[in-house]
């Protein structure tokens, strides 16, 4: 790589750091549950106990591939808001190495001779808003979006180079991995399966190998045998033997699936695809239906051996094509039962699966510079009338969504940081606890529509051969929703919980030097729930009402959203911390149940008061696990 070129390649992934790690600075707590499944392993591996927290907050599963970045951090750094932070930016800097990897391909794969165009299609193709979301909460979307990168650049040196000591090592490092993706998280399965079939089909096309066979299946034999030992010592360590429950292919409901071979069955699937093709639409400016229908444009003329043998045009569209496809297929199958709850109306929650960006991530970043490829330099593959086709699709998309599947939002909980982009331009309203669609979800429709106009835009811009503008276009238009949904639903939304925790978080935090009998944390329903709690009181193990008899248990914390009723406790001594500052901003509240916790205290110098001695006729029932 030439020296102007390693400059830029630089310049990119410090640019793309800053814009990664800047909204990191103002977030201090995971605020979802799959955050605390995700960090429990490098948590296990530090020697903390989270068995009880998962357990209590639903045993959802998780792998453990993150491990590797994750556990000197829990090793060295105590403080929990420092610690989320540095997991944060190690993510975000493993994630900002996908621009480089992205303007190595467009340079030296695709040979574009430009470098401040390689550098507008890498940042475009990169920058894109809800993956950038993805990199800030402790998830596993980050890692494979990553990956993702990795692999693509990885498997395009392998197919072409002619030296076969590196056609070999490649080969074995494709296949470990692809399997380090589905070390990651169960959906890297969907990796491993379209890194085969890319390669499979791709050999086919070029009519040569592009990969060591051999090599390539061995390293990925070995790894998935290893991934499967790896994964079932975590999970039985953590979860224990019946603890996940959740996000476990063992624990899935698999009959439930043949429901999708009856009339209402397919209206659901229909339904399903019609909100994740409307969502992907939005989330890339429609480039990606410039992509797939590229794609296909291009697969015909393979068919009928019209296209010239073309390496990088065939991996890039294959990877692309099957990301997107199995991970339409998995979302689609895995969230089946949940959608139909929804749509037959006997659940209310949850209702964003059927508008949801997070499983189509990994795809986004080559489905959009594929999509710019198309447009810019395959004039005559992709042609007036292949745009006139992929508008009119998308309008059909953005119509059948509007007819078909919206209308079953109405009335429904929804998680706004699954369909980000739509949720930066939106107004809700809070019910029972969630956000909820008041009415018919107009606005989201009229977002498609705002996001079509803009899709018309760059193809004009295309057509017109304006190629810098409509970079510019895609570059503004991507940093700009960027900030608003990192704004919008990260920063502000952890604030609201962090400000109901500070206090009594930064407490426990000065405590959790106790001695190991007396780090417990009993929370109560009306509270944070205990996915909030674990992460920030790492040290502690957690219980709530349906996991322990609080009757018999003693010497622990006890955390409320105001201070009870003294009938409403448990027999047994409670205490207030005098020492605490007074509830302000209707922050959680501490008490301290057990005369010996509460005399390690006093030692420490805290004040403490007896708050209720409360007899055993007035205990209320709470089951024991």
């Amino acid at each position: 790589m030439a020296r102007k070129d390693a400059k830029i390649c630089l310049a990119l992934y410090v640019l793309m750091s800053i814009a990664l790690i800047l909204p990191v600075l103002f977030v201090d707590m995971p605020v979802v549950v799959d955050e605390m499944g995700t960090t429990a392993n490098a948590a296990y591996l530090a020697g903390y106990d989270w068995h009880n927290g998962l357990i209590c907050s639903g045993g959802f599963y998780y792998k453990y591939g993150q491990v590797l970045i994750w556990t000197l951090p829990f090793l060295l750094i105590r403080d929990s808001v420092i610690l989320y932070r540095v997991l944060l930016i190690i993510s975000s800097l493993l994630m900002s190495s996908g621009i480089v990897c992205c303007y190595v391909i467009c340079r030296k794969f695709f040979h574009i001779p430009s470098e401040r165009q390689a550098a507008a299609l890498s940042a475009a193709s990169t920058l894109v808003p809800s993956v950038l979301m993805g990199a800030l909460y402790t998830r596993a979307d980050s890692m494979l979006c990553t990956l993702t990168w990795m692999l693509l650049l990885l498997m395009l040196v392998t197919a072409g180079t002619e030296s076969p000591k590196l056609r070999f090592w490649g080969s074995v490092l494709v296949g470990i991995l692809s399997v380090y993706s589905f070390m990651c998280h169960t959906r890297g399965i969907v990796t491993v399966l379209a890194v085969f079939f890319t390669l499979f089909l791709g050999s086919l096309f070029c009519r040569r190998s592009l990969v060591s066979w051999p090599a390539y299946l061995v390293s990925t034999g070995i790894s998935l045998a290893a991934d499967r030992m790896i994964a079932e010592w975590f999970r039985l360590g953590i979860w224990g033997e019946n603890g996940a429950v959740f996000s476990a292919a063992e624990t899935f409901d698999w009959a439930s699936l043949m429901e999708i071979f009856t009339p209402e069955g397919m209206r659901i699937v229909l339904d399903t695809v019609l909100g994740w093709l409307y969502i992907l639409f939005c989330s890339t400016y429609g480039l990606a239906a410039v992509a797939l229908v590229g794609c296909i444009l291009l697969f015909w003329k393979q068919l009928r051996k019209k296209w010239k043998e073309n390496t990088e045009w065939n991996l890039t569209s294959l990877f692309g094509f099957f990301l997107f496809g199995g991970n339409l297929a998995m979302g689609v199958l895995f969230f089946f039962p949940y959608i139909r709850e929804t749509v037959t109306g006997t659940a209310f929650k949850r209702a964003d699966r059927l508008i949801y960006d997070r499983y189509l991530l990994p795809a986004m970043g080559i489905l959009v510079l594929m999509g710019l490829l198309f447009l810019i330099y395959q004039k005559k593959l992709y042609n007036g009338a292949a745009k006139a086709v992929t508008a009119a699709l998308s309008a059909l998309v953005i119509g059948g969504f509007a007819l078909l599947a919206a209308p079953a939002l109405v009335g429904h909980q929804v998680v706004l940081r699954y369909f980000s982009v739509p949720a930066s331009f939106l107004t809700f309203y809070k019910g029972e606890g969630s956000i909820v669609f008041r009415e018919y979800p107009t606005r989201l429709v009229l977002v498609g529509c705002l996001c079509f106009v803009l899709f018309l835009v760059i193809l004009a811009l295309s057509l017109a051969r304006k190629e810098k503008i409509m970079m510019a276009v895609i570059l503004t238009t991507g940093m700009a929703l960027y900030g608003v949904g990192a704004k919008r639903l990260r920063i502000d939304e952890g604030a609201k919980r962090s400000n109901r925790s500070e206090t009594v978080r930064e407490f426990m935090e000065e405590v959790c030097d106790l001695p190991e009998q007396y780090r417990r944390v009993y929370v109560k329903t009306e509270t944070l729930k205990v996915k909030y709690w674990q992460f920030p009181l790492k040290e502690y193990r957690m219980i709530n009402r349906n996991k322990v008899k609080l009757k018999k248990k003693n010497n622990l914390f006890v955390l409320y959203d105001e201070l009870p009723q003294p009938d409403s406790l448990a027999a047994g001594k409670y205490y207030t911390i005098d020492s605490l500052p007074e509830d302000q901003d209707n922050n959680t509240d501490v008490l301290v149940k057990g005369k010996k916790l509460a005399k390690e205290l006093k030692k420490r110098g805290y004040k403490l008061t007896l708050y209720a001695n409360v007899k055993k006729q007035e205990v209320s029932t709470i089951s024991e696990p």
